[in-house]
């Protein structure tokens, strides 16, 4: 499946979806599919605030493509 592909069906799941618990349900089943985040990673710098559980972000840019790391 291609980048654009996935996209695609991403964008097409918040569309048909118009209820708030549908859409969070989406995302944590599909975060529930990603690796772990390195625990090094797991800094006050990386948390994002507001959200309703502890979620933290990390970014790398690597030979032109950027990589997010998600927990």
């Amino acid at each position: 499946m291609t980048i654009q592909e996935i996209q695609k069906e991403i964008i097409s799941e918040f569309k048909t979806s118009h209820d708030c618990m549908d859409k969070d349900s989406y995302l944590i089943k599909e975060g529930k599919k990603m690796p772990p985040i390195n625990l090094k990673y797991k800094t006050e710098n990386n948390l994002i605030k507001g959200c309703q559980v502890k979620t933290w972000f990390h970014s790398t840019f690597e030979n032109g493509r950027v990589f997010y790391d998600i927990d």
